[in-house]
C-alpha cells in the first residue's frame, strides 16, 4: 500500500512539473505547418526521477507438506517445513526493513479461515483440519486471522538472507488424527468409507514492511 501511494505521488509530481518545463533535447520532427495547415500540436515530455528506492526479494516456500498415511488414532502427526528469504537487493534509498509473510487456506472466507484437506475419492464428506505452529510446535500461528482471512507467519529481514538449502526458518504443520475416529463415530461410517487421497492448498502472501 505504501509503495502504491508513493508511485502515485511521483506521478503527480511529474505531471505538475512538466507543465512548467521547457524541453530542448530529443526533439522529434514530422509535423508540417504550412499555408493550408496553419497550426499543429506537439507533445512535450519530461521525466523526473524520485529519490525513493526499491527492493527486490525472493522467498522460498515449500513445494508440499505431506502428512503421509493417517490412522484412526488419537495421536497428532506433524511435519516440519522451511520458509527462506534467499534474496534481498535494495536499489536507491528505501525505508523498507524487511518482508512480512502471511498464509491462508486457498478457499478461506471471512466466515471460515480453517486450514483444511479434502478428497474427491469418496462422498463421505470428511474434511480434515490442520494447524501451523512455530518450530517444535511451540506456538500456534493460525489462531488469529489478519486482513480478514490471512494469518501472520513471520517477518524476514536482510540479515535472514541465506542460500543454504533448508537454511531458513522452520515451522511445523500439525494434524490431529482424533478427528478421523470422531467422524466415523458421528456418521456411523467405516474406514473404507473415508479412504482416499486428501489434499489442500496453502497460499502464502508477502508484503514489504518498514518496521
Amino acid at each position: 500500500m505504501k509503495t502504491r501511494k508513493l508511485f502515485t505521488l511521483l506521478a503527480a509530481l511529474t505531471v505538475a512539473t512538466v507543465s512548467a518545463t521547457s524541453v530542448y533535447a530529443d526533439t522529434t520532427y514530422g509535423v508540417d505547418i504550412d499555408e493550408t495547415n496553419i497550426s499543429g500540436s506537439t507533445t512535450v515530455k519530461a521525466d523526473i526521477n524520485g529519490t525513493a528506492g526499491s527492493v527486490a526479494y525472493t522467498i522460498e516456500i515449500p513445494e508440499a507438506i505431506d502428512f503421509g498415511t493417517l490412522e484412526n488414532t488419537d495421536a497428532i502427526t506433524s511435519q516440519n517445513f522451511v520458509v527462506t528469504l534467499t534474496e534481498w537487493e535494495e536499489t536507491g534509498n528505501t525505508s523498507y526493513t524487511g518482508v512480512s509473510v502471511y498464509f491462508k487456506n486457498s478457499t478461506a472466507t471471512k466466515e471460515n479461515t480453517e486450514l483444511t484437506l479434502t478428497t474427491s475419492d469418496n462422498s463421505a464428506g470428511l474434511v480434515l483440519d490442520y494447524d501451523i505452529y512455530t518450530a517444535g510446535g511451540a506456538s500456534q500461528l493460525n489462531n488469529t486471522a489478519l486482513r480478514d482471512v490471512y494469518f501472520f507467519l513471520d517477518t524476514f529481514t536482510p540479515s535472514d538472507v541465506t542460500t543454504t538449502p533448508q537454511g531458513g526458518t522452520t515451522y511445523q504443520a500439525q494434524l490431529d488424527q482424533y478427528q478421523i475416529g470422531e467422524f466415523l463415530a458421528d456418521n456411523s461410517a467405516t474406514i473404507d468409507d473415508i479412504a482416499g487421497h486428501y489434499e489442500g492448498l496453502l497460499t502464502f502472501y508477502s508484503m514489504l514492511s518498514t518496521s
